[in-house]
């Protein structure tokens, strides 16, 4: 199967069970969810106690993480089917993915963190894509900043983590804790700019956070407890 990009980005999974082994010889369930599904182009919140399970689902449904039972569908492509190499094509051309201990490279400028997936695609970026990552920046508040970003501040650094997660435009965006290194006024700018971003190009975005007031912004929110995800009001977390 060639990978691609895809249009219909619905999700939906189903019994999906993920557990880790134990130096006991038995294993940590860390996921158990009968179905879950959203639809293409909606804004998705996950919020849960540490431990619950947010990371893992989000690793499950963008592939970096097979869970040992169950499938995972964006569209019609069951990805955790997908051979390895082919699930890392389908995963630079679909996923932007923002993490939360960032994974930038130290000694490089947040330009050229923000291009690294481009690289990655095309080998050199078009000097389309390199005016988009400048705006990008220019969006988040560090417009020609020229030093390695082992220099920056933690909530630099989450930022650069943003623009880098969107360079390519992905029809899906997951994001980890994407406001917590973030002081208030600049998590709502950031939040502000991933949702105009999602509406200006119909982007799917699942986000995990403990911040109650970035849930609020989204079209729905579900809370993970014990590996289990309900849909808020079905049960208080």
């Amino acid at each position: 199967m060639t990978a691609r990009r895809q249009t219909n980005m619905y999700l939906k999974t189903s019994g999906l069970k993920l557990s880790y082994p134990l130096p006991d010889g038995k294993a940590l369930a860390i996921l158990n969810i009968d179905n879950f599904g959203i639809d293409k182009g909606m804004t998705v919140g996950l919020m849960g106690p540490s431990g619950s399970g947010k990371t893992s689902f989000l690793y499950c449904i963008s592939g970096i993480e097979r869970p040992q039972e169950g499938e995972v569908w964006w569209g019609d492509v069951v990805i955790n089917k997908l051979s390895p190499i082919v699930m890392d094509r389908w995963r630079q051309k679909n996923i932007g993915f923002i993490f939360q201990d960032f994974h930038l490279i130290p000694r490089l400028t947040p330009l050229d963190n923000v291009l690294l997936p481009a690289y990655f695609r095309y080998s050199t970026p078009s000097p389309q894509i390199k005016e988009h990552a400048r705006g990008l920046l220019k969006r988040i508040g560090l417009e020609g900043c020229n030093v390695n970003v082992e220099k920056l501040s933690r909530g630099e650094k989450q930022r650069v983590a943003i623009a880098r997660a969107l360079i390519m435009s992905p029809p899906i965006l997951l994001a980890d804790e994407p406001t917590g290194s973030l002081d208030h006024s600049t998590a709502d700018a950031v939040i502000e700019l991933l949702m105009d971003i999602c509406r200006e190009n119909g982007t799917t975005l699942i986000m995990a956070s403990h911040d109650h007031a970035v849930m609020s912004r989204l079209s729905q929110v579900y809370f993970l407890y014990e590996g289990k995800m309900f849909m808020k009001g079905d049960r208080d977390v």
